[in-house]
This record gives structure tokens, sequence and C-alpha cells, in this order.
């Protein structure tokens, strides 16, 4: 993959631009990449930003391009989901609809 063409966001510090990447059919593929700043509001809390939908990312530990699907738009952010899992794992498991702990 050429990074020539990525540049860092002086907002997030991540990089983007065109990625021209080697697709599997051999073929030379010019990938427009956004950062974080380019995001939309998390759908539980609306004050941090998740991936755009539809959008590709560079990741720089693995030197990859990262594709978020249609379907970003229903995660959310790192800090909600934390929450939601310290939530869940405290909640005893039930054996049925009444709430009964098991």
């Amino acid at each position: 993959m050429d990074q020539r063409r990525l540049r860092r966001c002086t907002r997030c510090g991540e990089l983007k631009g065109q990625a021209v990447l080697n697709d599997r059919y051999e073929r030379i593929v010019r990938v427009p990449v956004i950062c974080i700043c380019k995001g939309i509001p998390c759908p539980q809390c609306g004050k941090r930003l998740i991936r755009r939908p539809i959008s590709d990312e560079y990741d720089e530990p693995t030197g990859t391009v990262w594709h978020t699907p249609w379907s970003g738009y229903l995660m959310r952010c790192t800090a909600c989901r934390a929450s939601a899992d310290s939530v869940r794992s405290t909640r005893p498991i039930s054996d049925d609809a009444a709430g009964v702990a098991v």
C-alpha cells in the first residue's frame, strides 16, 4: 500500500487522504480514507464521534485500510460500549421472563 497520499489530521491525529491499494485482482485502486473528525455522533450519548458508515479508515499499527459498513451507524462510542459492558457484567442471569435469578 502506498501511504504517500495520506496526511495527518491536525485535529485528531489520524491519517486521511487517498490510499493506493492493490486489490485481489492485481488492480490498483484509490480508496478515500477519512479520519474520525468526519464521523457521526454516537447514537446513545450524542457527545463522541463514531466512524461514518460506508467509509474507510487507515489503521497505522497494521498498515491496512478498514471499511465501516452501512450498519456502522448502529455502533456506540467506546465509552458507551464500556458502560454497557459493565452493566451487563453485574446483572444476574435469569431463567425466565419474570427475572428470577438462577
